[in-house]
């Protein structure tokens, strides 16, 4: 694989094995800007088998997301959340959710 900058967006629909996957590849792969993993399945667990760890773990680099609609059941509710190691992200993602908001309370 090669190491040009990009973004990497995953899912996790049915068997939430994301995580593993970028271990098992890291060594050869350079994660650059930030990857995207969507994590609305990842609580989804069958019996006794354990809830599958985050990608958030993996570094400043990785961006997770995830809702209440899917594994929760709970669509209705529209809630969801990003994850992120990175303190400066966070707070360039909270002006981002500010600026929404006023642009959405702005339009009515």
């Amino acid at each position: 694989m090669g190491t040009r900058g990009g973004q990497v967006v995953t899912t996790q629909p049915l068997f939430p094995s994301t995580t593993n996957a970028y271990a098992s590849i890291g060594a050869d792969v350079r994660v650059v800007p930030l990857t995207f993993d969507d994590e609305t399945y990842r609580a989804a667990a069958y019996g006794d088998d354990p809830v599958a760890a985050t990608a958030v773990d993996l570094g400043p680099e990785v961006v997770t997301v995830a809702s209440l609609s899917k594994c929760h059941g709970a669509a209705a509710l529209r809630i969801g959340w990003i994850v992120s190691t990175d303190a400066d992200l966070v707070d360039q993602l909270k002006a981002a959710l500010d600026a929404l908001r006023q642009a959405v309370d702005a339009a009515h």
